[in-house]
Formats: structure tokens, C-alpha cells, sequence
């Protein structure tokens, strides 16, 4: 039965753990160019506001916390 056990945590317990990274490599989801350019715009306006500029469409809780 001890045999079994090791059988498992030294062969057949690395081909799970690798199947299961390849899995989630695999199921990775790429942006779209969609997606790329409104996350870069959001960036910029973050960039912008950290400079003393609070963009217009800036949430309320943002205004209250670039005021204080």
C-alpha cells in the first residue's frame, strides 16, 4: 500500500500539477484590440489625474479622495 502512495506523489502527482498548468496556459484569454485601447485610455486618464488634472467622467469617490 506504502508503495502505491509514493507511486502516486513522485509519478502520477507532477503529470496532474503540469496538466493542470497546461489547462490554465491554455484557457488564457488574450484582450482584444476593443478591450486593449479602452484599458489604455483608462490608463492615460489615471496618469492624467495622478498629475493635479481630474478627468470628467472620474467617479465621485475619486473627486472626494483628489480634493482631500
Amino acid at each position: 500500500m506504502s508503495n502505491l502512495l509514493w507511486l502516486f506523489a513522485v509519478a502520477i502527482g507532477p503529470v496532474l500539477l503540469g496538466a493542470a498548468i497546461a489547462y490554465g496556459i491554455a484557457r488564457e484569454r488574450r484582450l482584444t484590440s476593443a478591450e486593449k485601447k479602452s484599458s489604455d485610455e483608462a490608463a492615460r486618464r489615471l496618469f492624467d489625474a495622478d498629475n493635479g488634472e481630474m478627468p470628467d467622467d472620474a467617479p465621485p469617490s475619486q473627486r472626494q479622495r483628489h480634493q482631500a
